[in-house]
């Protein structure tokens, strides 16, 4: 099993470093480069701190991501991305009398590059959909630190309100981790060069 989770992350890599070199190669008839930024959904977590008991995470704070690409074509592009958010969690500690409590905290981060597909509907509205693959990262509290790669899906609008200046929702899933869905709501901007 270690043998073919180590084949699957080198194909991936190498698939990554096609993708960047293609991409690189493309710069000169890319027809726009853009990055972007948006403020997305908190964490929607659930801890399981002891068997069949489980409790919401309580941090809400919106999470940042930011982005760029290249315009390979006039409908696909080429993303990558960063992603930071985070959980936490609050339970009453073991024998306690719901006086003392535990608990914990962990950041998530994720890097995600995606090929992008975009679908004109008029002059100023656009549909896209991406699908890529992503590296999560989750952090407990310097405690531990765990590496997940996982297949990004997403799809969104966007509206043009210069040749330069977008504005976009859109949704993001990146499988799931320990039952946890890694999906974001996002609503950001995007400038085009």
């Amino acid at each position: 099993m270690k043998k073919l989770f180590s084949v699957v992350a080198v194909a991936l890599q190498l698939t990554v470093v096609g993708l960047a070199s293609l991409s690189v190669a493309q710069v000169a008839h890319a027809q726009q480069v853009y990055v972007g930024a948006s403020v997305t959904t908190p964490g929607e977590g659930n801890w399981t701190y002891a068997p069949g008991k489980s409790i919401a995470d309580y941090d809400h704070s919106l999470s940042k991501k930011f982005y760029g690409g290249v315009e390979l074509q006039r409908d696909v592009s080429i993303e990558v991305g960063y992603l930071d958010w985070g959980y936490r969690f609050q339970v009453p500690a073991a024998g306690s009398q719901k006086t003392e409590t535990l608990q914990t905290q962990v950041n998530m981060t994720m890097l995600y590059t995606a090929a992008k597909f975009n679908m004109p509907v008029s002059d100023h509205w656009a549909l896209f959909a991406k699908a890529g693959v992503a590296r999560i990262q989750a952090d407990f509290g310097g405690q531990r630190s765990d590496d997940h790669l996982r297949a990004l899906v997403g799809f969104g609008v966007e509206y043009s309100v210069t040749k330069q200046l977008g504005l976009l929702i859109g949704f993001d899933r990146a499988g799931s981790i320990g039952g946890t869905p890694q999906q974001k709501l996002e609503a950001g901007i995007k400038w085009r060069f």
